[in-house]
């Protein structure tokens, strides 16, 4: 998988946001292992095509918190997330379960059936992850909700 680039010139003059790029892309053992696992490298080439550019490199297209916040208020006013699930659920409700060490909230989101919130305690149905992390170290398991969740 070619890792994602952005490029504020290519973005003022074209137009383009993050967009895969790179050539000669290759995975491989680096021979460092974190409990027990083995590691790997991404290495690419990449064309420069302005001089004095910003130009920025990431494994997946980031994605936001104030995306994250988006998507989530969505969820809130419309009181559905079925259009994001390939399972039909057709209540979900958001509540705050702490805040991040610079005061962002940190959501739960509880997916479930009409049928179920009422009436029924301890009824949560824990369908999709929502993470994500500032750590550049973590990249690779942040989640993107408003898609990774989409219906097939």
């Amino acid at each position: 998988m070619k890792p994602v680039v952005y490029s504020t010139k290519k973005s003022h003059s074209q137009n383009l946001g993050w967009h895969r790029a790179g050539n000669d892309v290759t995975y491989f053992p680096n021979g460092i292992f974190k409990s027990s696992k083995p590691m790997f490298t991404l290495r690419f080439s990449y064309t420069f095509d302005f001089t004095h550019d910003t130009v920025y490199f990431a494994y997946s297209y980031p994605y936001t918190y104030t995306q994250l916040a988006e998507f989530l208020n969505t969820i809130e006013l419309n009181h559905t997330i079925s259009a994001y699930f390939w399972y039909e659920c057709s209540y979900a409700s958001r509540r705050l379960l702490c805040r991040t060490l610079l005061g962002n909230r940190c959501e739960c989101l509880i997916v479930t059936t009409p049928e179920r919130r009422e009436g029924k305690r301890g009824v949560v149905v824990s369908a999709c992850l929502l993470y994500t992390s500032p750590s550049p170290r973590d990249l690779s398991t942040s989640r993107m909700p408003s898609s990774a969740c989409k219906k097939k």
